[in-house]
């Protein structure tokens, strides 16, 4: 959803404002008594302020300046949350491809949207009869949106919630099912895949399809481990174990080489190239083709793990067709809730591809009755413009920041961190975001006390792109908002955007 700004943009500002500020000040002690007492009082201030802004300044010229960024685009704001005052603004309101800072803008419009008590609701209903120990009828699950079900980005046991719905039947000494499981998705659209996430990498994790019924981060983790001698085969396992997959394995056990390789075509499964002797192989997460029947045949995997019987087949259901709450022939067996702070925690801390576009499109749904990306991007369109009106250019195409054609604004970004934290939801948007040494900023600014405990900032990071956005207190005791954001940068790898990036948030600490 593409928003057009309808008013002249504003120039940046390259230096604090206070600088401007100065001289009308001084003026004005000298039209009252006692003027020069004032003024000998008030002027250290001034100085003050005066050196700090220089200092940032020539600090900022010179990590600018840094070869490295040579022909990248650089957008740079920090602007005060207490007075809005601009410490500094390079390109602040140009329109830059953000990666994953769009999930702070998909963040705070899911809480204006949704509400911050929302919770997603994942219910299992019956239709049919029982007869002694036989459930004569159809299980349905159905999704609504939840990220976390068996996910392991919350160290959830993929099984765990299964099992309890399986514990169900047993407690009532049911041990055979004869109808089918019914996955009901119609709360989202059918598109699993966005048209512009990259197509050569739809198998890695953060790739993962998204559906209304999330299992497992609609992943398999596959696990391969060498043989018991060189030139045996190695041993592959799918967790969870979905007997659905066609595996075939050419690895074979060497005796120095360690390359395996994993690929995926629908439900077969290929594992070639050579996995080391006693070593510990390899083991990931790859996506999988079908959610929804991917996370039936998991149920059916658990229900025949407690000897419960099940024939049938696992059906999905892509359109609403019934109104399980008020049609009697329902019976509800089971009902699970996710808060959404816990979705929103991950999604920032950790930078889960996969939660931020079920908020996007639980958004959607709520906004126009059925989850697309178009839906959600015109939820979150006008959330936006309901905050900030139409001041910027940007471009919401998904909730996480993998597709290119996002663009935010520095400048856009710091003043939705401002709302948010002076008046939408006081101090929520900061908390949520990780610190130093905590999720995506595990390993940054954590070299000195002075640092770590004065950031709380969201990453990003896509191809020839990295941003780093959030708050950082000064030692000043001044408070910011700010957001750096490198497109185009080609002069390293993501450790030279991390540097540089946080090389300005350390001067800002220091001088701001």
């Amino acid at each position: 959803m593409n928003h057009r700004s309808k008013t002249p943009r504003f120039p940046p500002i390259n230096t604090c404002k206070s600088l401007f500020r100065a001289r009308p000040v001084v003026i004005s002690f000298f039209k009252k008594p006692n003027s020069l007492i004032l003024l000998l009082f008030f002027l250290p201030l001034l100085l003050l302020c005066n050196v700090s802004a220089a200092s940032l300044l020539s600090e900022l010229n010179t990590i600018l300046a840094d070869n490295r960024l040579e022909n990248a685009e650089v957008g740079i704001h920090v602007e005060n949350v207490s007075n809005g005052e601009v410490l500094y603004s390079k390109n602040g309101d140009e329109a830059f491809i953000p990666a994953s800072n769009q999930k702070i803008i998909t963040a705070l419009t899911a809480l204006d949207i949704l509400g911050q008590d929302y919770e997603f609701e994942t219910h299992l209903f019956f239709e049919g009869e029982i007869h002694d120990d036989v459930l004569e009828g159809d299980l349905i699950i159905v999704g609504g949106g939840d990220p976390t079900f068996g996910s392991p980005a919350i160290g959830e046991d993929p099984e765990k919630q299964f099992d309890r719905w399986a514990k169900i039947f047993t407690r009532h000494g049911i041990r055979k099912i004869t109808g089918n499981i019914i996955v009901d998705e119609s709360m989202f659209d059918a598109e699993y895949v966005h048209p512009y996430w990259p197509a050569n990498q739809l198998l890695r994790r953060y790739s993962a399809p998204v559906n209304a019924f999330i299992f497992h981060d609609n992943c398999v983790r596959v696990n391969v481990a060498p043989g018991a001698a060189v030139g045996a085969p190695a041993k592959v396992d799918l967790y969870p174990p979905i007997s659905f997959y066609r595996i075939d394995n050419t690895c074979r056990t060497d005796s120095a080489s360690n390359l395996i390789i994993v690929n995926r075509r629908d439900w077969r499964i290929t594992v070639s190239g050579q996995a080391r002797y006693k070593t510990g192989g390899w083991s990931g997460l790859i996506s999988v083709p079908d959610p929804a029947i991917s996370s039936g045949k998991a149920f059916v995997h658990v229900l025949r793990s407690d000897n419960i019987e099940f024939s049938g087949e696992v059906i999905k259901r892509t359109q609403k067709s019934w109104d399980y709450d008020n049609e009697k022939r329902f019976r509800r067996l089971a009902l699970r809730r996710a808060p959404l702070d816990k979705v929103l925690e991950v999604m920032l801390a950790d930078s889960q591809n996969l939660y931020a576009e079920s908020l996007i499109k639980t958004a959607g749904a709520h906004h126009r009755g059925l989850g697309s990306w178009q839906n959600g991007a015109e939820a979150v369109t006008k959330a936006l413009e309901k905050r900030i009106g139409s001041r910027y250019d940007f471009n919401v195409a998904d909730g996480s920041g993998y597709s290119r054609q996002n663009k935010l604004s520095p400048e856009m970004i710091c003043k939705l961190l401002i709302q948010a934290h002076e008046t939408a939801y006081p101090g929520i948007l900061k908390d949520l975001m990780p610190a130093p040494g905590e999720g995506t900023l595990k390993n940054r600014l954590t070299e000195e006390s002075a640092y770590a405990d004065r950031v709380n900032a969201k990453t990003g990071y896509i191809a020839r792109v990295g941003a780093l956005s959030g708050y950082a207190e000064a030692q000043s005791g001044n408070f910011f908002a700010f957001s750096i954001i490198l497109n185009n940068f080609r002069g390293g790898g993501n450790g030279d955007m991390q540097q540089i990036q946080d090389a300005i948030v350390k001067a800002v600490i220091e001088h701001g």
